[in-house]
């Protein structure tokens, strides 16, 4: 690790002296992680799989995985990794899923979020696990006695929540507009999608605003880049 490199990036844009010394001591453990548990690898080198490994090695080792990708995430755009920034994003997005309730989202069925908490489907990322398939969401919905198409829905809304900035109003937003997969959004214009989104909420009165166009061009370019892991 090049501290004395990272102290002064951090020093450069302004950062307090309490952000700057968690941020060296996150990159010090998950330099230390490294080392131990990916033997030869370098930084650069570093894949989603081996960051996530290090996710579960925080959590059995009582460390919060979601602070501490905020120092590694800053570390990586220091050291100029292109694509390991977006990464971190990628998996600090999971970590919250992990304890996003699905009653949550703005348009849920609360009675249908009910009966799948009755069967342990609290969370958007447990859904995401048990509803990849169009077998999995069929086999959901006659466990829970939510209607499959509910079922589906909430499936959408996780899927669109994996996406940085997508939560509780957001993932609902593209959903009920219409744009309730990646693929969709990915071949958006931003300009005229949050002219869309805009219209949308007005004729609907959406409990909601539409993206500003550094959010809209953030959320194409993410939706362009996001693994797809749900069969429709």
């Amino acid at each position: 690790m090049d501290e004395d490199g990272f102290l002064l990036y951090m020093k450069e844009r302004r950062n307090s002296p309490g952000k700057i010394r968690s941020y060296i001591n996150r990159m010090k453990r998950f330099e230390n992680y490294v080392t131990e548990h990916e033997v030869g690898k370098a930084m650069k080198d570093l894949t989603i799989e081996d960051l996530e490994k290090y996710v579960e090695w925080c959590k059995e080792n009582n460390v919060n995985p979601y602070l501490e990708f905020f120092g590694i995430r800053e570390y990586f755009r220091f050291l100029g990794i292109k694509e390991l920034p977006y990464t971190c994003n990628q998996i600090m997005q999971m970590i919250q899923l992990e304890k996003f309730k699905l009653k949550d989202f703005l348009t849920a069925d609360q009675e249908s979020a009910k009966k799948l908490a009755g069967i342990g489907i609290k969370t958007a990322s447990q859904i995401l696990e048990v509803g990849k398939t169009i077998k999995e969401r069929e086999i959901l919905a006659g466990k829970s006695g939510v209607p499959v198409d509910e079922v589906l829905k909430f499936v959408k809304l996780a899927n669109l929540a994996r996406c940085p900035g997508h939560m509780k109003k957001r993932a609902c937003l593209y959903y009920e507009a219409g744009l309730d997969t990646f693929d969709k959004i990915a071949e958006q214009d931003p300009e005229l999608m949050v002219k869309f989104l805009d219209d949308f909420i007005k004729k609907t009165s959406f409990d909601g605003s539409a993206p500003i166009l550094g959010d809209a061009r953030s959320s194409i370019e993410n939706s362009k880049r996001i693994p797809r892991i749900i069969e429709f």
